[in-house]
């Protein structure tokens, strides 16, 4: 097949774009025609159970520990116990911590952590 890279690495790129939502066992069935005019692609996917979130333990120490604007914003994080895994939701929740601690002035901030 002629320039069909993108084909052949498709697997890769669905299973990337999957796990970023938190299916992690998917399973993809390709298939690629190929006529005088025209080319055909048909993807079959299964994404598989879907991870949850087992548990969140989020800890702010030091002076922000107390900070009223911390314990808004960790009330209103999204992902919580129960919900669906979802990177970019965990990747903002990141940020939004961050953020809010240079913006407040903890200049020293950092997460230890991640599992």
């Amino acid at each position: 097949m002629e320039n069909s890279r993108p084909f052949e690495d498709s697997d890769q790129e669905i299973n990337h774009a999957l796990r970023a939502l938190g299916y992690y066992h998917a399973t993809i069935k390709k298939s690629f025609a190929l006529n005088k005019d025209c080319w055909k692609a048909d993807f079959n996917i299964n994404p598989g159970q879907r991870v949850l979130v087992n548990d969140i333990n989020i800890f702010i120490n030091g002076d922000a520990r107390n900070d009223p604007d911390f314990l808004a914003l960790l009330k209103e994080l999204p992902l919580k116990q129960g919900s669906p895994l979802h990177h970019g939701q965990y990747e903002s929740m990141k940020s939004k911590i961050e953020s809010l601690a240079l913006e407040s002035g903890y200049l020293e901030g950092s997460f230890t952590e991640k599992n």
